[in-house]
């Protein structure tokens, strides 16, 4: 199986039995997009359904300009659509929360950094 097929599995064995207390932790590593919706929506039904599920994630579902979000070490990486309109509403949003930013930097996503984006792989492994 394919590591997000036994993703599926794995999570599919924890949720079956409908738990009445479930602890995730980063559930939607590794899932496509469509999975990771349709596994939202799971735990959303659960939740509803009186099941208490704490869990943790790097996804900021909920901005809407926030692609993904890796953490790395003491470094949080936030990626973003559109970086300078998004980037004041983060910091907001962010402040509203009670974090605290030692510094912020914002690149600009090369060529390169979208080709490994989407084929898993470098320019330079390409040919």
């Amino acid at each position: 199986m394919s590591g997000g097929q036994k993703r599926r599995v794995a999570i599919a064995l924890g949720l079956v039995h409908r738990p009445p207390l479930l602890f995730l932790d980063e559930p939607t590593t590794g899932l496509d997009p469509q999975n990771r919706a349709n596994l939202w929506d799971q735990i959303r039904a659960l939740r509803d359904g009186g099941t208490s599920v704490l869990l943790s994630t790097h996804y900021l579902d909920g901005l809407p300009y926030a692609r993904e979000v890796r953490a790395d070490g003491d470094l949080l990486r936030v990626y973003l659509d559109d970086g300078e309109r998004a980037l004041p509403h983060l910091l907001s949003t962010l402040t509203e929360h009670g974090l605290a930013l030692e510094s912020v930097a914002l690149d600009r996503a090369t060529l390169d950094d979208v080709f490994l984006r989407k084929t898993g792989r470098s320019l330079r492994d390409a040919a």
